[in-house]
């Protein structure tokens, strides 16, 4: 019959499992949504440069001769647009933290709700059924002769057997004689 203990350590040992796979798939999850955005920010990078050297591929085709008076303008162009894009990738940033903080609760929310279920299952389904188990055990243990009976018995049985076969074998000699 399963004690206190016992349910105690089977319970412990569902929950490490739990945590594990649930660590297992949320490592996997960060995992898959990092090298979702970094595949986003390297695909924005490269549309942003084919951006940038298709504008200075014309600018220097139709500014050739006004070169030196748009050097000052270019640099200005430039700075602004490092200024955007600076802000950019901090609005991106601050998005990126405000979402993985909402990923992350959502997460912790579900995984506790998860674990508040799976211990509800063990308590309602499976501990009276492991119970259930155990007395069956005991009452299929408790109708059950005892080792020492049943050896008897075979002892019991030996010796009828040799009585049986002596006798058989007298009767037989008996018979021959008449």
């Amino acid at each position: 019959m399963l004690d206190e203990k016992d349910i105690q350590m089977f319970t412990k040992l569902l929950n490490d499992t739990l945590d594990q796979k649930l660590d297992q798939k949320l490592d996997g999850k960060f995992d898959a949504f990092e090298e979702h955005m970094g595949s986003k920010l390297t695909a924005l990078e490269e549309r942003m440069d084919d951006k940038l050297t298709a504008l200075e591929q014309r600018m220097d085709g139709k500014l050739t001769a006004l070169e030196e008076r748009m050097d000052g303008k270019l640099t200005a162009l430039e700075e602004r647009m490092d200024g955007k894009l600076t802000a950019l990738e901090e609005r991106m940033d601050g998005k990126l933290s405000s979402l993985e903080e909402r990923m992350d609760g959502k997460l912790d929310r579900q995984s506790q709700a998860l674990r508040g279920e799976f211990l509800s299952v063990i308590e309602s389904e499976v501990t009276p059924k492991l119970q259930l188990l155990a007395e069956g055990q005991e009452a299929i243990l408790e109708k059950m002769a005892p080792v020492s009976r049943i050896e008897a018995l075979e002892a019991d049985v030996i010796v009828l057997k040799d009585a049986v076969k002596y006798l058989s074998e007298k009767l037989q000699k008996l018979e021959m004689a008449q």
